[in-house]
């Protein structure tokens, strides 16, 4: 996880990158496809995002999953995100694995000096 998708504001979103030996945890969502396209819209796909298929781990078993990843020329590196987008995330924190939820709880964020 990492928040190099350039928001309006000059701060950063959540994206997600291939890297080995490195995990994101959060939730899945189960969709009907007729949403599909709505959510498309939504995420900005294709200007901003793209979807894609990936195989997620979960601790019961694996699921073949829809993910949005920022597209290359909407994302800078060393980007932070706004203090209240991190306090949104961290809010999810019966989601997270308690080492997982200090890491995002300690990122720099957008407002900070």
């Amino acid at each position: 996880l990492n928040f190099d998708k350039l928001a309006n504001d000059g701060s950063g979103y959540a994206n997600i990158e291939k890297s080995h030996g490195d995990v994101v945890q959060g939730a899945l969502y189960e969709i009907e496809n007729s949403a599909i396209q709505g959510l498309d819209r939504y995420e900005g796909v294709p200007n901003h995002y793209e979807r894609s298929s990936i195989e997620v781990y979960t601790k019961d078993y694996l699921v073949d999953c829809w993910v949005y990843i920022a597209i290359d020329l909407a994302c800078i590196p060393g980007l932070k995100p706004r203090s209240e987008y991190l306090e949104h995330l961290l809010a999810g924190s019966d989601l997270f694995s308690e080492k997982y939820w200090e890491i995002l709880r300690d990122t720099p964020t957008f407002n900070s000096n």
